[in-house]
């Protein structure tokens, strides 16, 4: 494994498990009074433009499956942030 793909690697592990934690203590506590929507929102342009600009001209596999996965677990948290603030305002 060349330097580029181990640091492609560290940082797929970095940024996938940034958000793990937020997810995990949404579900536990049911709650998102603390979460910034619009915070998770500019995150998920970002991974949206991040896996374009990793697209072309030439397939960068780490940038796009990174971004692919955070970009979904980003969507996860937004969707979560929907569903208990729901709850909340109820």
């Amino acid at each position: 494994m060349s330097f580029s793909d181990f640091s492609g690697f560290l940082m797929t592990v970095c940024f996938i498990s940034c958000y793990l934690p937020q997810i995990w203590k949404i579900q536990k506590t049911k709650s998102v009074k603390d979460i910034s929507p619009v915070m998770f929102l500019i995150a998920g342009l970002g991974n949206l433009f991040a896996i374009l600009y990793g697209s072309y001209p030439v397939f960068q596999i780490w940038l796009v499956g990174e971004s692919a996965v955070c970009l979904a677990l980003v969507l996860s948290v937004l969707g979560l942030y929907v569903k208990y603030n729901k709850q909340i305002n109820k």
